[in-house]
């Protein structure tokens, strides 16, 4: 269970046993105390959110592009509402306001329940908000770079030779036939074939990319498909096999890492 999802349920928790309360229990009291249980849900729920966004982000993408897509889910209206209905029961007993009186018993009850339908409603998204999260994480396009975006979907392909400590020490030998004469012998970006090239190569050696988590698929998709520019970087899935093109890129990563050679 991922800490966003313990927030979610302490959340949920706090605020229904808070309610229970103020409409059952002996006396009803407003002010500053009773202000902050509703008042400290309201901050749960807007960290538990963030939480669950910020696992969607990238390299490439910040948390407040991801904010917008995942509040349009129905997570992210669910939290939405869970946020706004604790921040309005805060400002409410802040203010002096009772929230039962003997006189409006019934109303209260009536209120409560709908409350708790709100709530239910937020528990019952709680189980969608990794999916939500997973089609945030795989909609749209990844851009990399100003002249190169690839599928966000990409980012989901695992390399199934991530742990394979000799997939590196084959793609040296592929990366050396096939892309050293664009991005150097030593992945700088400055091989000898440059000067034919619209667009300069990148350098392999930045490894807040290369080997930044979860973006072995987006690369790959780039050695695939190429950037589709003139002169720039070719396909190559018709002329290199699965295998091979996942072990260039961890050759690279190699580079990236500042181990090219050692095949560690």
């Amino acid at each position: 269970m991922s800490l966003a999802a313990w927030l979610r349920f302490a959340e949920l928790s706090l605020l229904a046993a808070w309610l229970g309360w103020q409409l059952y229990g002996r006396t009803t009291r407003s002010g500053t105390r009773s202000s902050l249980v509703p008042g400290l849900a309201a901050l749960i729920a807007a960290a538990q959110f963030i939480l669950q966004a910020q696992a969607t982000t990238d390299p490439y993408t910040s948390l407040t592009e991801v904010l917008p897509h995942l509040l349009r889910s129905f997570y992210g209206f669910t939290t939405a509402a869970a946020f706004g209905l604790s921040t309005a029961l805060a400002i409410w007993f802040q203010l002096g306001k009772p929230f039962a009186t003997p006189s409006s018993k019934g109303l209260a009850a009536l209120t409560s329940g709908a409350v708790m339908g709100v709530l239910i409603l937020c528990g019952a998204a709680s189980a969608d908000a990794v999916t939500a999260a997973t089609v945030v994480a795989s909609s749209g396009e990844l851009v990399m770079s100003p002249t190169l975006a690839v599928p966000r979907s990409a980012t989901t392909t695992p390399n199934p030779y991530a742990s394979d400590p000799a997939s590196a020490q084959r793609g040296q030998a592929i990366y050396q036939q096939n892309c050293a004469a664009c991005h150097g012998l030593n992945g700088d970006g400055n091989g000898p074939a440059i000067a034919g090239l619209r667009i300069k190569p990148p350098t392999f050696r930045n490894p807040q990319h290369f080997l930044a988590p979860g973006m072995d698929g987006a690369h790959f998709w780039v050695i695939q498909h190429g950037d589709g520019k003139t002169a720039g970087m070719p396909a190559w899935q018709d002329r290199l096999t699965e295998q091979q093109m996942w072990d260039a890129l961890d050759y690279v990563k190699q580079i990236a890492a500042g181990r090219a050679g050692s095949g560690a």
